[in-house]
């Protein structure tokens, strides 16, 4: 099955990651796919961080203490970057 590169990245940021990696990962030369393994685990990684900034910015006061964790803790880290760890 042939995706086109820029439908593979719409369907990555949206939520198909497994499904282009698999379909980038079968048609990809075998010299590219360890490359292409990182990228993808990047970009799941950045999918990682963006979802739990998300939930971290609706968490109520109790539950961030329960986390030991401060309002202006939870804001720092929702306002970075997705690619900042």
């Amino acid at each position: 099955m042939q995706i086109p590169m820029e439908i593979a990245i719409v369907m990555l940021v949206f939520g198909a990651l497994p499904i282009v990696a698999a379909v980038l990962l079968d048609e990809a030369p075998e010299d590219s796919r360890s490359y292409i393994r990182r990228i993808i685990s990047l970009i799941g990684t950045w999918r990682l961080r963006m979802r739990a900034r998300r939930e971290l910015a609706l968490m109520s006061e109790r539950s961030l203490r329960e986390l030991g964790l401060t309002r202006y803790d939870a804001l720092q880290e929702i306002r970075k970057s997705f690619w900042r760890g």
